[in-house]
């Protein structure tokens, strides 16, 4: 990997679930990692809604060193990682997540 997971969520000030989805997306090495990336943003919704937090405050500052796209084409992502990190990084919404789970479940 060009760009290392962990690397690209602290340059872009990304929360703790982000980091995680994302290196369960990226990693690949077994079945499972779709499961646990699905298992924290289902997780990530649920503690969200207890605690009434805005995604507002998740975006990527304007400062960001590496962008998404940098970080996709640098890791040679495929077409359905590539479009969940774009959800969860760029525009996460309750939708956009429920979005990002039926990806990962149909392309298990």
């Amino acid at each position: 990997m060009h760009i290392q997971p962990l690397e690209f969520a602290l340059v872009n000030n990304l929360n703790g679930a982000q980091c995680k989805i994302i290196k369960h997306i990226t990693r690949k090495k077994s079945a499972d990692d779709y499961q646990k990336a699905i298992h924290v943003i289902e997780y990530w919704l649920e503690v969200r809604k207890r605690y009434t937090l805005p995604f507002d405050r998740l975006q990527p500052t304007a400062m960001s060193r590496i962008s998404t796209e940098l970080f996709i084409k640098e890791n040679k992502l495929a077409r359905t990682e590539a479009k969940v990190i774009r959800l969860i990084v760029n525009r996460p919404s309750d939708e956009n997540l429920g979005t990002a789970i039926k990806l990962l479940v149909n392309n298990r």
